[in-house]
């Protein structure tokens, strides 16, 4: 974000890192693109992942900031 915590009119590197119920990161993760202030994923699940909290870390490749949220897959 910019100083007044706008979205920087820019093309940012982000990590993504998606973790699933087993501990196992998924072949979603990776680097991705944010333009201008925005990174869209589309997570395609198969009936077989696990189920249970996935973990998702998204870290700004230009600030360091990091952002985590979770992701509950159900049957």
């Amino acid at each position: 974000s910019d100083t007044d915590g706008g979205a920087v009119p820019a093309v940012v590197p982000i990590h993504l890192e998606i973790v699933d119920a087993q501990g196992a990161e998924v072949e979603f993760s990776g680097h991705y693109a944010a333009i201008d202030g925005q990174l869209r994923v589309t997570l395609d699940l198969a009936a077989n992942d696990a189920t249970g909290d996935w973990s998702i870390r998204a870290t700004d490749g230009a600030s360091g900031q990091v952002a985590a949220a979770t992701l509950r897959v159900t049957p």
